[in-house]
């Protein structure tokens, strides 16, 4: 899997491939405090809960800078990839 050290305009495919078919034991993960912090502006304190079940977005945490543009991008993946862990069986 990508790393998210700069923008990469592959990376949005990635984490849906990444994400697609595996159970929420696999993916699970504890997310830093700092990642919470920098998504606050951009979700409600619900989907914050949430985002602890989405491996994918570590990747996002130990993101070290993004321009808006990608931070923008992060985000509709962000809701993209929530509906589709809860849609899954």
């Amino acid at each position: 899997m990508a790393t998210l050290d700069a923008p990469n305009p592959s990376w949005t495919a990635e984490l849906r491939k990444a994400a697609a078919g595996k159970p929420l034991e696999f993916i699970r993960f504890s997310v830093k405090k700092s990642a919470v912090r920098s998504l606050s502006d951009m979700t409600d304190e619900h989907d914050l809960q949430q985002l602890s079940e989405v491996e994918v977005f570590q990747l996002l945490c130990e993101a070290k800078s993004m321009s808006q543009e990608a931070t923008s991008e992060i985000t509709a993946t962000y809701h993209e990839l929530l509906t589709m862990m809860r849609e899954m069986p």
